[in-house]
């Protein structure tokens, strides 16, 4: 189902949700303050999670989408998400 999806869609288009978006990003500043307060260093805290969300967590959703994603994952991670 996802590969038709992603043939018929048009790039150029990608509708966005602003409350995904918003949330997507507050989880991403939660984790930045838990990873802070464990005191872990700067360096880790960006690329846990800021680097490795724009090199390649996203390029990989828009790429597969979400459920492939979700469905290739961990039991650890399927339970999380």
């Amino acid at each position: 189902v996802g590969e038709k999806v992603r043939e018929s869609r048009d790039e150029e288009n990608i509708p966005l949700n602003p409350f995904t978006a918003g949330v997507y990003v507050a989880t991403m500043m939660a984790q930045i303050d838990v990873l802070l307060e464990a005191g872990h260093p700067y360096s880790e805290v960006v690329n846990e999670s800021v680097i490795e969300a724009v090199d390649s967590l996203c390029p990989y959703m828009h790429y597969r989408g979400v459920a492939f994603m979700v469905d290739n994952c961990s039991f650890t991670a399927k339970t999380g998400s």
